[in-house]
């Protein structure tokens, strides 16, 4: 198991269907499990990746990674997960959401124009946290991490809406943009989460540690990211 990316588009997608009305909903914040361990095999992923360099101890790394991911298969695996699932299933063909009047406009209107309306204002929000990384603090950029994956996880959720030849072209050109975006500003995250992960695995006293964190490279890799964040969010809208 190589990417939890099934993980986090199964969070995503009920976090996002729940959105729809919360009347009932399962809520998103059941999934708290799932954000805590995949954070944890992230973290473990971290230095296989950035700090590979500080290799005296990467049977430590594996054990640890290895146990992440065993725990990700017994949340997945577990009675909290099955009735989650059963939950939603039943919330999804009888929910109050179909109902309620605060939720006929979404009812009425037809599937791309839904999907349409959510990647516009998923791509809103990441333009407002990519506009400025630069003039912007750790935390900020952090938000900007997350918008950037929340896009990238619409635009894939909804890809089959949109099928003509025009939109196929479009969808390739914004998902290569989206993928440079998060690839940066992902390392850049690293970067700001280094010390901490270093802690964490018992890396920060070996020789180089402090190499991989400094503030130097950090510049650069704002100015890397901003180009790719600019690049994506110039890309045209395959949905419109």
């Amino acid at each position: 198991m190589e990417t939890i990316g099934p993980t986090d588009l199964f969070v995503w997608t009920i976090g996002a269907v729940s959105a729809v009305h919360n009347s009932g909903s399962p809520s998103a914040d059941k999934l708290g499990e799932f954000f805590s361990v995949r954070s944890c095999i992230r973290n473990c992923q971290k230095p296989n990746r950035r700090f590979r360099t500080l290799a005296p101890r990467p049977g430590s790394l594996r054990d640890k990674r290895a146990a992440a991911y065993d725990s990700v298969i017994e949340a997945l695996d577990s009675s909290r997960t099955r009735a989650l699932t059963l939950d939603f299933t039943e919330w999804l063909h009888g929910g109050n959401y179909l109902s309620v009047s605060a939720a006929k406009d979404v009812r009425e209107c037809s599937a791309t124009e839904f999907a349409g309306e959510a990647l516009d204002k998923a791509r809103k929000k990441a333009k407002k946290h990519g506009q400025d990384l630069a003039g912007s603090d750790d935390e900020h950029r952090h938000e900007a991490r997350k918008d950037a994956k929340k896009l990238r996880y619409a635009a894939e959720f909804f890809r089959s809406l949109f099928s003509e030849n025009r939109d196929v072209r479009r969808y390739k050109r914004f998902v290569g943009a989206m993928d440079a975006w998060q690839d940066q500003i992902g390392a850049l995250n690293d970067l700001a989460t280094g010390p901490a992960v270093l802690d964490g695995h018992g890396l920060r006293s070996l020789p180089g540690a402090d190499d991989l964190i400094v503030d130097a490279d950090k510049a650069k890799l704002i100015r890397m990211a901003q180009d790719a964040s600019d690049d994506a969010l110039d890309a045209k809208r395959f949905w419109r």
